[in-house]
């Protein structure tokens, strides 16, 4: 696997990005087929498999541009660990937080004078997302909020899919409607965020200046 990333080239991280944000839209798909029929515990599972494909699919996107956008050891750990994808969807929730966006915002002349990087790699992400396409954005509080959901997020993912056993037994069907809610809010985010930057039209003037600033056209 490594030996092909390193040979990839920018349109390839393209073709893998709007793959895998195809896939990330059929997770979503079945978790809500699966929540109509009251399979919560399954519907949760196959919602974070949604939220991983969806930050996976953004990575790439911006590795299309900059191929430094993740090291090479983290482009493995990209397809291959949980917690690596938990851990940048926390980051790029970040980012999205007004704080953080007022803050790229007020450094930007500073960064262009200085040659400073942002507090994130996802930092130009938000802005746009927040302030140029005016798409959607977070309170501390909410994202704050979202973060503190994602720390089980993956012990959730295992235990919507298996029977368990702690003290006694456990089964996906302990999850009901109003856990299925408190998951679909992560989505959600995720959706209002990323989708955009895949589905806006070619000629949209802010699509091109996100792509323009990402070196990804």
């Amino acid at each position: 696997m490594k030996d092909a990333i390193q040979n990839f080239s920018g349109a390839d991280y393209i073709d893998g990005a709007c793959l895998t944000y195809e896939n990330a839209k059929r997770h979503i798909t079945t978790s809500n087929l699966l929540s109509a029929q009251g399979l919560y515990g399954i519907a949760i599972s196959h919602i974070i498999l949604g939220a991983e494909e969806y930050i996976k699919a953004l990575i790439l996107l911006n590795l299309s541009g900059d191929s430094e956008f993740i090291n090479d050891s983290e482009k493995v750990e990209l397809f291959k660990n949980h917690k690596f994808k938990h851990n940048n969807i926390k980051e790029f929730l970040k980012s999205l937080s007004d704080t953080a966006v007022e803050k790229y915002d007020a450094e930007m002349f500073d960064r262009l004078i200085n040659y400073t990087d942002p507090d994130s790699k996802y930092s130009m992400d938000g802005f746009y997302i927040s302030r140029v396409f005016d798409i959607t954005s977070l309170t501390e509080n909410d994202a704050a909020k979202l973060i503190k959901w994602l720390v089980k997020a993956n012990d959730l993912k295992n235990n919507g899919f298996y029977i368990n056993l702690d003290e006694n037994w456990e089964s996906p069907e302990r999850f009901n409607a109003d856990d299925y809610k408190e998951a679909n809010a992560l989505i959600t985010v995720l959706q209002n965020a990323i989708d955009p930057i895949f589905t806006l039209p070619m000629t949209d003037e802010n699509l091109i200046n996100y792509l323009n600033s990402r070196d990804i056209i």
